[in-house]
């Protein structure tokens, strides 16, 4: 009969406790993460890309790698660039490159111009 005593006032203690504990605990609140949303709808290795026109072709892109997301958002590493205008050649390597609708963000950058004659 003891043992059947402090077995029932053990469990009773312990439904008090972990009601006390929750009903006093603070609510914090959830934060629902879509993991889909940041990962990279392509991507690509040892890409080259080529913009061509009727005339030339207007610019090439090699990328080491090259990362395009759902929202027009493109990572390249160990890119470059390099773009032809009329008498002008600009040529652009980065090891990281950043590319959103808005804005190019580069880092640590090399940027040739030569003028072609």
């Amino acid at each position: 009969m003891g043992v059947n005593m402090g077995v029932n006032i053990f469990f009773i203690l312990l439904f008090v406790g972990s009601f006390v504990f929750f009903a006093t605990s603070p609510a914090v609140p959830y934060k629902h993460t879509n993991k889909h949303q940041n990962k990279a709808q392509l991507v690509f290795t040892n890409s080259k890309l080529y913009e061509i026109t009727q005339q030339n072709v207007q610019r090439v892109i090699y990328a080491n790698k090259a990362y395009i997301y759902n929202n027009n958002k493109q990572i390249l590493h160990d890119a470059t660039i390099i773009t032809k205008e009329q008498e002008k050649t600009n040529i652009l390597m980065a090891q990281k490159l950043i590319k959103t609708p808005d804005l190019l963000i580069a880092d640590k950058i090399n940027l040739k111009i030569k003028v072609d004659k």
